[in-house]
């Protein structure tokens, strides 16, 4: 995460990291794929309008197809619940395209995020 911080011209800090672990750590849940810790996925399941606040793996589960299975059974529970799901991205973050791809759309964008949301019945 450091790395997409810092791309977006932003100065990484354990302070940062540490406020960023813990904001909502009551909604975290630890990934495991083959008996293994892989990542962290925090979810805020509440009202219309679900909160991604963070999903990571480590690196060497990125790219595998772990991420996109993990969005789209979130997409899955909020519809099912006639709710949509939001989250924000650094500009730089390449998962970005795998949100879109995935059907979120960009409404707001700030100097170095996109804050992203897919909507019941608005998905691919």
């Amino acid at each position: 995460m450091n790395s997409h911080i810092a791309n977006a011209g932003l100065t990484p800090s354990n302070e940062i990291h540490m406020e960023r672990i813990n904001y909502r750590f009551d909604c975290a849940s630890i990934i495991i794929f083959a008996g293994m810790e892989i990542g962290i996925l925090k979810v805020i399941k509440e009202g219309e309008l679900w909160d991604l606040v963070q999903i990571q793996l480590t690196p060497s589960s990125q790219g595998k197809g772990i991420g996109r299975k993990i969005i789209l059974e979130v997409l899955a529970q909020a519809f099912k619940n006639n709710s949509g799901v939001k989250l924000s991205v650094f500009k730089t973050n390449p998962a970005k395209n795998l949100y879109t791809e995935l059907g979120f759309k960009t409404y707001l964008g700030t100097e170095t995020t996109y804050e992203m949301q897919a909507l019941p019945g608005k998905v691919k």
